[in-house]
């Protein structure tokens, strides 16, 4: 019993020395060994998750951890923890549900109202998410894409001279992001600023040509603006960037289907096998 132990335990040694070493797939594969050989030490699941975040193997670290959380429930750090992998695929839910967990007991600190925003914000409930924005500002949260998202909590709300403030602040470091200039543009739209409106979606459509909404939104200024030349181009450019559907199917059968899709303006075309 004694030797069985030891082998477990140098099994864990060796798995944590791999995991320093950066080789997450071995150090997973010594506790598995440390496992098989007697381990008991409920660390062994949290250690393994850890290795599968490293991974991006999401969903088995979340197994791991609920293992490890099953009789560890007091250790809400950890709940944080698998909150943010909860995050990586976007289960907004369970990620609140863990960092309401959490807030029970451990001190809060900026990430921990900027990450329970985001997950709010994801869910909708916007006004929520921006107090847990503004508590992550006053204790000095660095990152930066906390003003996208509480510049679009307010943008949702309707309150534009707040969500404006934000994406200007956001902009200073975030230049390329097409996304934010949109919404940018759509402040200075409902304020009947059209000018300001059109200059945001040209840098918008600068960074990013192929995106068919942003010549959409355009052409629309354009036509409010009575420009009817650079609306008619942009209509154009629409039509250039919208995909033909090309089906291929294997049963001549239902030949006349298809060309009833194509009629209604469905598809553009199909395409059927040669009939021997």
């Amino acid at each position: 019993m004694e030797e069985k132990f030891e082998k477990w335990e140098e099994y864990m040694a060796e798995s944590m020395d791999a995991f320093d070493e950066d080789n997450y797939d071995e150090s997973i594969k010594l506790v598995n060994m440390a496992k098989e050989a007697g381990c008991t030490d409920n660390f062994m699941y949290a250690h393994r998750g850890e290795c599968n975040v490293k991974l991006n193997n999401f969903k088995d670290a979340i197994d791991d951890l609920t293992i490890y959380l099953e009789n560890e429930k007091n250790d809400d750090a950890t709940y944080f923890y698998r909150g943010f992998i909860y995050m990586k695929i976007d289960n907004y839910e369970a990620a609140l549900a863990d960092f309401e967990t959490g807030f029970k007991t451990v001190p809060r600190e900026a990430e921990h109202y900027y990450y329970r925003g985001i997950c709010l914000y994801n869910l909708h409930k916007y006004k929520s998410a921006i107090e847990d924005f503004d508590n992550a500002e006053k204790l000095g949260e660095k990152d930066k894409s906390l003003y996208r998202y509480r510049g679009a909590a307010n943008y949702f709300l309707d309150r534009m001279v707040k969500a404006k403030k934000d994406f200007l602040i956001y902009l200073k470091d975030n230049d390329e992001d097409s996304a934010v200039y949109m919404m940018l543009s759509s402040v200075e739209k409902k304020k009947k600023n059209y000018e300001e409106a059109l200059k945001h979606i040209n840098h918008a459509i600068f960074i990013n040509g192929e995106n068919k909404l942003y010549y959409e939104y355009r052409m629309e200024l354009y036509e409010l603006t009575n420009q009817p030349e650079k609306a008619e181009a942009d209509s154009l450019r629409i039509k250039e960037l919208t995909p033909k559907h090309i089906f291929t199917w294997r049963d001549g059968e239902l030949k006349a289907i298809l060309e009833q899709l194509k009629e209604d303006g469905i598809i553009d075309e199909y395409r059927l096998p040669d009939q021997e």
